[in-house]
């Protein structure tokens, strides 16, 4: 299905910027800001209820790095989180708004001191924004722990205002929801053409298929053609692997890729609709119309089809020399058996004397095989009857030699020969998909090894603030401890010598 969604006027995605933490910014201070690092071509503000961040595109990669290199990027008082947006995708990165959760609404101060005391004995550390979300005020906070924002969400805890009204908690928008939506529109560097789609196929199956083999970047099926679609990925290496992957096949159609030869733009406001063809194709002649220069080559196959065998012009050509010899045989049987029912004199017969039988082969030099019969007379020994109409003996007589005929007919059977280089290619088909299933398997292993690592790492971080407050809490309630103590002994001596 074609994508309904407006495509942004992104030009390359290597130079987007993800910027969080801008839910409580106006968007001319957020782009003033940025500016003063470069040229901003081009950016998205979501208008997403409970979003919480912007993308923004630099000029060139000197305005990115010299954007990504500033440690600390503070406006108002609010520390931007700052990502390369190809980043938050193909590595996994870790994003200060996974820790973050909105609450509301809000109707007055009173509100906002009940909540911030509420979940400060959560996080004492905690911080908040407030945030406007369709002309009503929410609180945005963010805690140092992931943890406790999954506590929070399960076990709904959430305060209570003294007029017993109650708060709604929300999970900000990620940024990963709308990371497979933009794509570039005048770079084709990174793109590939992926031709041969059915309605059922739609940008996220297509995603979640190419991502098994490559991380992906964005795709979208294009609006005047919904058997096209573009796809891109994070680098020139990654298209070349997978314009090399053989039999690209989802829900049971054959995939035709090849690599992206215009932007995305031109394919979609081009005025004349029409494509250019590949670097390889620049020779052809120019008399194609739209639908030959963006070439559909899917093929439909059902799940239980397979492909046909080869067969070379030398074995069709015995397989209807199989086929020929017993219809002439048959026929010459047959105007045998007329010439005794209608009476015909034996010399008008053709045939030889003998009637053909599966049961005996006799073959000569000029002659074809001829089946002998020895138990059938010969035609001489045969009493032709002086009438016109054969008699009823006749008649049963031929009639089963005709059934006996028909049935040694039918059960020849063709022999369909099988090329030996069907049989290569198919084990050479095996071999790929094998491999193509080890790479899907290898590359999942690394990226959930990345994630898992990640997890420890924070768990690791998380347990060890919490052993150094338990630490901390023990130091203290062992001075305390000591001190009461050495106050007892101080007043034990004076209270007996009173």
């Amino acid at each position: 299905m074609a994508s309904n969604l407006n495509i942004s006027s992104f030009q390359n995605l290597s130079l987007c910027i993800y910027i969080g933490n801008t839910t409580s910014l106006d968007d001319k201070t957020l782009l003033t800001y940025c500016s003063r690092f470069g040229t901003i071509v081009s950016s998205s503000f979501e208008k997403e209820k409970f979003c919480d961040f912007h993308i923004i595109e630099f000029a060139n990669h000197e305005q990115v790095e010299k954007f990504l290199d500033e440690n600390i990027h503070d406006v108002d008082g609010i520390l931007l989180d700052v990502k390369l947006y190809k980043t938050i995708y193909t590595n996994n990165a870790i994003l200060n708004i996974d820790r973050k959760f909105f609450i509301g609404p809000i109707l007055n101060s009173n509100d906002i001191n009940t909540i911030i005391e509420f979940y400060k004995k959560i996080d004492s550390s905690l911080r908040y924004y407030l945030s406007k979300q369709d002309k009503q005020a929410y609180l945005l906070f963010e805690l140092n722990n992931r943890q406790s924002i999954t506590t929070i969400f399960e076990k709904q805890t959430i305060p209570i205002t003294i007029e017993q009204r109650n708060f709604f908690i929300y999970k900000p928008i990620h940024p990963k929801q709308f990371v497979n939506k933009i794509i570039s529109m005048k770079n084709k560097q990174n793109q590939i053409y992926i031709q041969g789609l059915t309605s059922n196929i739609t940008e996220t199956m297509l995603v979640d298929y190419f991502h098994r083999r490559a991380p992906v970047i964005a795709c979208y099926i294009l609006l005047n053609d919904p058997t096209c679609a573009v796809m891109e990925f994070n680098d020139k290496k990654t298209v070349k692997k997978i314009l090399d992957t053989p039999n690209i096949r989802l829900q049971g159609t054959n995939l035709l890729i090849r690599k992206a030869s215009r932007h995305l733009a031109s394919l979609l406001f081009s005025s004349t609709n029409k494509d250019e063809s590949d670097d390889d194709d620049d020779d052809d002649d120019g008399n194609n119309n739209n639908d030959n220069n963006i070439e559909v080559k899917s093929t439909v196959v059902s799940k239980t089809s397979f492909p046909e065998p080869i067969v070379n012009s030398l074995g069709v050509q015995n397989q209807l020399s199989l086929f020929t010899l017993p219809t002439t045989h048959q026929e010459n049987i047959q105007q045998q058996l007329l010439s005794f029912l209608n009476a015909i004199p034996s010399s008008i017969v053709k045939e030889p004397t003998f009637i053909p039988s599966p049961e005996k082969m006799e073959s000569g030099w000029t002659s074809p095989p001829r089946t002998i019969i020895s138990h059938c007379p010969v035609t001489d020994q045969l009493s032709i009857p002086s009438s016109s109409i054969p008699s009823a003996t006749t008649i049963s007589n031929y009639t089963d030699l005709l059934h006996q005929l028909t049935t040694v007919d039918t059960d020849i059977k063709p022999i369909r020969p099988i090329a030996s280089n069907n049989i290569l290619k198919f084990f050479e088909q095996c071999q790929n998909e094998l491999d193509q299933i080890r790479d899907e398997y290898r590359s999942k292993f690394d990226e959930n090894r990345r994630c898992i690592e990640q997890e420890i790492n924070l768990l690791i971080d998380e347990e060890r603030q919490t052993l150094d407050k338990l630490d901390r809490y023990l130091n203290d309630h062992r001075r305390r401890v000591e001190k009461r103590n050495n106050n007892k002994r101080k007043h034990s001596p004076s209270s007996s010598t009173h």
